[in-house]
């Protein structure tokens, strides 16, 4: 047997497993029998996605606790940032989301006041302000940063139930610019 970063796989077939696999992260079934047997390399379930951004990767999500500053504000989370962007020309717009208490109800806000968004901000700005924040929240060398570049090569889907085919992916559809964009970020700060 051998280990790679205390997984440990059958001799023999690890090399080949490993060098054929594009993912840096495997996972081996709990199905052991017997004193140190190991399942065969064909039971060796490969992670190749993280397909939401819940439970143990709930950190990916602009939903997650990550102080990040916009235009010289300091925002409890990117979601708050984010919505927040959207109302430079409007302080008292920006005011009351900054204070929101859960990034939820910033978006909500955003909605109320969704006549003010001006018509370039879905053509030129909201990738640049995503990608921006992002950046703040998964910088090099801080826990978020190393989080993300703990997820290894997996493809990263921002999957969800409410229909957002935009920055993620809804029953199989979506052009999941959310994910793309944190794969982009972990290899620029491997």
């Amino acid at each position: 047997m051998k280990s790679y970063n205390g997984i440990y796989i059958p001799e023999g077939d690890s090399d080949e497993l490993l060098q054929q696999s594009q993912w840096s992260r495997i996972r081996i079934p709990p199905t052991c029998c017997g004193d140190h047997q190991y399942p065969p390399a064909a039971q060796i379930q490969r992670i190749h996605m993280i397909n939401e951004f819940q439970g143990e990767h709930r950190f990916l999500s602009n939903f997650y606790p990550a102080r990040v500053t916009w235009m010289g504000h300091v925002y409890p989370t990117v979601e708050h940032a984010f919505q927040a962007a959207k109302f430079a020309a409007h302080p008292d717009v920006v005011k009351e989301i900054q204070e929101a208490e859960s990034p939820g109800q910033s978006k909500k806000i955003a909605r109320k006041h969704s006549k003010l968004v001006p018509a370039e901000w879905a053509i030129f700005t909201r990738e640049l302000v995503m990608m921006y924040l992002l950046q703040q929240k998964f910088a090099k060398g801080t826990v978020m940063g190393d989080k993300l570049v703990a997820t290894g090569g997996v493809k990263l889907v921002e999957g969800n139930t409410w229909g957002d085919t935009f920055w993620g992916v809804c029953d199989g559809k979506g052009e999941n610019t959310l994910g793309q964009m944190l794969m982009i970020i972990r290899a620029q700060i491997r």
